[in-house]
């Protein structure tokens, strides 16, 4: 009896040393496999190069995504620039024009604007405008009209006419700058340009004024050209640094620097 349990405990001990000893040799053997695997790939030039191809199209994916997410991130900055000025635009039409004169001197003030000497009223531009007829006035009114309702092209037409058959209206100035929005939203930025110019050099009493070398200083920005922008920017602030278009003026001009 003695002799039949000291077997079965050794054949016990046996098999539970053997058991491992089995897992071993499996996982031995399923590493030799991986081992030649990695061997057989590394003497396969094909597999070499497709391996290759796809790291360096992962990488360019990589690249691309990052490039991506930089242009998401300039369109951001770009839209919540527009906005703004947008913004701006509906305040301005938000106010009733129901003064057309501009304060006394501010013309001389505009001339002397620092940067603004290719752009600065002269007496051969100047024009020597009057009091508008109460024709002109609903003319212009109409005009105007076609602007807050956002019929931009349509209000262009109209102001553009209005110069046109009344270039000496106090109001000609007016409808001069009305018309750069309106080719500003529609971002036609060389005739935005022109008619904002059209009232700094023609119309330098117009309470547009100020207005026309902040729009024009922000044409000249889209327009690529930073350091006119700058100019035009420094000279609203340099002769008009309390005015509103002054103090706007003043923050564009820390954006660019």
């Amino acid at each position: 009896m003695n002799a039949l349990l000291r077997y079965a405990l050794v054949s016990a001990i046996g098999s539970t040393l053997i058991m491992p000893l089995s897992a071993l040799q499996a996982s031995e053997a399923n590493l030799e496999q991986r081992i030649m695997r990695l061997e057989q790939m590394a003497s396969n030039p094909v597999m070499l190069q497709l391996t290759q191809r796809i790291n360096e199209q992962q990488a360019e994916i990589q690249r691309l995504q990052d490039r991506v997410d930089h242009l998401v991130r300039d369109q951001q900055l770009s839209q919540e620039t527009a906005n703004k000025r947008y913004q701006e635009t509906d305040e301005r039409l938000n106010v009733l024009e129901t003064n057309p004169a501009r304060a006394p001197g501010s013309a001389e003030a505009g001339s002397e604007a620092s940067g603004l000497t290719d752009e600065a009223p002269s007496k051969s531009n100047v024009v020597v405008t009057r009091e508008s007829t109460e024709a002109e006035k609903q003319v212009y009114q109409k005009a105007f009209a076609l602007m807050k309702a956002a019929k931009y092209k349509e209000s262009i037409t109209a102001f553009e006419a209005f110069i046109a058959a009344s270039g000496d209206s106090d109001l000609a100035g007016n409808a001069a700058y009305w018309a750069g929005e309106g080719y500003f939203i529609l971002q036609k930025y060389p005739e935005a340009l022109a008619a904002f110019k059209k009232v700094i050099q023609s119309y330098p009493a117009s309470p547009k004024f100020d207005d026309s070398q902040l729009r024009a200083g922000d044409t000249l920005d889209n327009l690529k050209k930073p350091a006119e922008a700058k100019a035009m920017y420094q000279g609203l602030v340099t002769t008009s640094p309390d005015s509103k278009a002054g103090q706007n003026a003043a923050k564009r001009l820390e954006k660019l620097r």
